[in-house]
């Protein structure tokens, strides 16, 4: 059994296609677990989000359909509008408090990249959170939790001195993969 710290962030669409592909492969073949943490990946996205089916975000989305596809992903689609994800993420400290981040992580990211939920909206991360078995109004609390602001900032702090600039980040032991790699990649890593 191996604890394999995954740096993620929902709104990643790398992150996403991993979530689908390689994670499901390696608690299948490798019987690892994942101690998820939450990194963002864009914290300047300004309050409201960047819609993104400007023409300009054209041959990125269009990067990621085919990535996906190579993934045996093809239906894999950009959602419209990428958000900040402070608010999404503080509220997965609260769940992971309670014991609930792996549903919590799983309907948020489901949610975001399969409906196009604002994950901005306190209202709707509210019913998420609801929905995977938490409180809706200490889940609003966490937004304005010291304690989980703290921890995503020493979080974000650390990733960067261990120079993490690609999501999603894997890393056990010494060993470090970053962004999502074919799973031969992981299978010669876990081998050694």
């Amino acid at each position: 059994m191996i604890t394999i710290k995954l740096f993620s962030d929902i709104i990643c669409p790398f992150c996403y296609i991993a979530e689908e592909t390689i994670i499901p492969y390696l608690k299948a073949r490798h019987g690892a677990e994942f101690l998820y943490l939450g990194l963002e990946l864009h914290p300047q996205t300004p309050p409201g989000g960047v819609h993104i089916n400007d023409p300009r975000y054209a041959p990125f989305k269009a990067y990621v359909e085919k990535f996906a596809a190579a993934f045996n992903l093809p239906d894999v689609r950009m959602p419209e509008k990428t958000y900040n994800t402070r608010k999404v993420l503080l509220m997965a400290e609260y769940a992971r408090d309670a014991g609930r981040l792996p549903e919590f992580w799983q309907a948020t990211l489901q949610a975001y990249w399969q409906e196009q939920i604002n994950l901005e909206d306190e209202t709707v991360l509210a019913q998420v959170a609801t929905l995977c078995g938490l409180d809706g109004a200490p889940a609003v609390a966490a937004l304005t939790n010291m304690e989980y602001q703290l921890r995503l900032d020493k979080r974000r702090y650390n990733a960067q001195k261990l120079g993490l600039t690609t999501l999603p980040a894997f890393m056990w032991g010494k060993q470090a993969i970053l962004g999502c790699q074919p799973v031969d990649v992981f299978d010669k890593a876990l081998a050694g």
